[in-house]
């Protein structure tokens, strides 16, 4: 469980290379199996962020606006696909109602929508 700390913490540090090190870690895992979805996710969004002017200004490697929309949107749809999916074990349920049962907001979902068949997220808030 050490390990687990030390990577929770690298990707949680306000440190960007401590950061790099956990995103570096993770995949390190990914390469020798499946990861629980929130670790595999978490570190997809930081590596996404390491890569974002607006999240880390010394970035190295800044990314387009249309890039960091396609990251920050795949992040989000393998996130609520992972989870929502584990919980749909029942066929003919929707994403809508599994996401009120975990109590998730309804724009989880719509966003996971919007970002697989429609159109991408905005990066403005």
């Amino acid at each position: 469980w050490a390990e687990w700390r030390h990577v929770y913490e690298s990707l949680a540090s306000n440190d960007p290379t401590r950061r790099a090190f956990g995103v570096q870690r993770v995949q390190t895992w990914r390469s020798r199996g499946k990861l629980p979805v929130a670790v595999d996710v978490t570190a997809s969004f930081v590596e996404a962020m390491l890569n974002d002017p607006a999240c880390s200004p010394a970035t190295k490697a800044p990314r387009s606006e249309h890039e960091l929309q396609l990251l920050y949107g795949m992040c989000f749809v393998r996130l609520v696909n992972g989870i929502v999916d584990v919980a749909r074990s029942g066929a003919g349920r929707s994403m809508s109602t599994v996401a009120q049962e975990l109590e998730w907001p309804q724009w989880f979902v719509d966003l996971r929508h919007e970002a697989t068949h429609q159109r991408l997220p905005s990066l403005h808030a």
